[in-house]
């Protein structure tokens, strides 16, 4: 629930020395127009020499001083999930608006950028692609001795995180499937319904999180949609193979440290989980990519490109 914060703590413990920052929460949640508007006034009174905007708060961008303000953009599925009156809301507010009142973007991965720009209209050389960190929690363990079941780990519950379609790939397969996130009654009944051995957690710390990377044998995130995949990068960190979507951003986020299916095809999921769980060797390859490519997302490195960029908006402002 708070993976933006996390991902924010972990950048700012990665900064340069030379670099001060001081974090700054609204008052309000973002829900009704006043407590919005009362936390945007508000923010001109904190405004320091570089203001970065993160989260569902864009709106933190319409009194701050433009040449001096950075809004990063997680993902732009707010508004393309939605129709009519409700997304031209959406789109003005939270990102034809903050557009104007912001002076640098910067989208987490290539596909958001993409997607950010054919939705408004901003320079393409002002919006700087900075991927999300890989917290320092999560370090590389061996592989647990199989005792039993092949133990699967899945994370989230919401629709664009495709955990119906896992659970119909895994009908009468003899695994354990562990999945952190807060489940539908419609989620529970279809793992009844295929009679999956399943474990649900929630609310879970970063160790506790860390735990369940490194209790798994096998990562599966076959997302439909994604701003990035942070998951992905967990999993190559904690030393475990991952199967992963055939599309953007998620072959970009895991380079070649995953094997890819088509999240759209069932029969596809089940053959890449029942492939890795046959070839052990194929498995060691998924893990020695996997830890090669998340070195590009160390917290120190991710933190050193926002410097840069806090760096070149205070001597151009």
């Amino acid at each position: 629930a708070y993976s933006i914060e996390r991902v924010f703590a972990d950048i700012r413990a990665g900064m340069p020395s030379d670099v001060e920052i001081t974090e700054r929460r609204n008052t309000n949640l973002s829900k009704g127009l006043v407590p919005r508007l009362y936390d945007a006034w508000m923010a001109t009174r904190r405004a320091a020499k570089v203001n970065h905007v993160t989260g569902d708060v864009h709106y933190i961008t319409y009194f701050l001083p433009k040449a001096r303000t950075i809004l990063t953009i997680h993902d732009t599925v707010m508004v393309e999930r939605e129709r009519g009156f409700k997304r031209a809301l959406l789109w003005f507010f939270w990102f034809w608006l903050p557009a104007r009142r912001t002076g640098w973007m910067t989208a987490i991965s290539e596909e958001t950028k993409i997607r950010l720009l054919s939705l408004i209209s901003f320079d393409p050389e002002r919006v700087l692609v900075i991927p999300n960190p890989v917290s320092s929690h999560f370090e590389s363990t061996p592989l647990p001795l199989r005792k039993g079941l092949l133990r699967l780990l899945h994370i989230g519950t919401k629709p664009n995180k495709n955990l119906e379609r896992l659970l119909r790939a895994l009908q009468g397969m003899q695994v354990e499937l562990t999945v952190i996130g807060r489940m539908t009654g419609a989620q529970k009944a279809l793992i009844s319904h295929y009679d999956i051995q399943c474990r649900t957690l929630e609310g879970l710390d970063d160790i506790a999180l860390r735990n369940e990377y490194a209790r798994a044998d096998l990562i599966v995130f076959v997302s439909l949609d994604e701003g990035f995949g942070l998951p992905i990068v967990e999993a190559q960190a904690s030393g475990r193979p991952v199967i992963t979507s055939a599309r953007t951003p998620m072959t970009e986020v895991a380079g070649d440290g995953a094997l890819f299916v088509d999240p759209e095809n069932a029969a596809s999921i089940r053959d890449a989980i029942k492939r890795l769980d046959n070839d052990i060797l194929l498995c060691s390859d998924l893990v020695a990519k996997g830890a090669e490519n998340v070195k590009r997302f160390s917290a120190k490195s991710v933190a050193t490109a926002y410097a840069d960029l806090y760096k070149r908006v205070d001597k151009d402002a």
